[in-house]
């Protein structure tokens, strides 16, 4: 699994964009915004809900601000959320790792 951490790679790694189903200016937005913006590691709190086994009212919140703010789909909002546990797997494992 590749690194998010540029603009340029968080559509591909993030959501499915081989589809096509985001526009330039969500991924901008998804990636510069001041509340939900992955630019900032400050802002992954506001992220959390993504992980499974979380709080489904506090996933179901954070599914609609994403669709009123970005404009996001159901089907983004999934992919997004397979990624995203991928990625926290990864990094669980990578901290099991390295921490004795």
């Amino acid at each position: 699994m590749s690194i998010i951490s540029t603009q340029e790679t968080l559509g591909p790694n993030l959501f499915d964009t081989e589809k096509e189903s985001l526009t330039p200016e969500q991924v901008v937005a998804l990636w510069t915004d001041p509340d939900f913006g992955l630019q900032d590691p400050n802002n992954f709190i506001r992220w959390d809900p993504m992980v499974y086994g979380r709080d489904p009212i506090l996933y179901q919140e954070l599914v609609n601000e994403l669709k009123m703010k970005f404009g996001l789909l159901q089907e983004n909002i999934d992919e997004c959320r397979f990624n995203w546990n991928e990625y926290m797997v990864d990094a669980l494992e990578f901290i099991a790792d390295v921490v004795p």
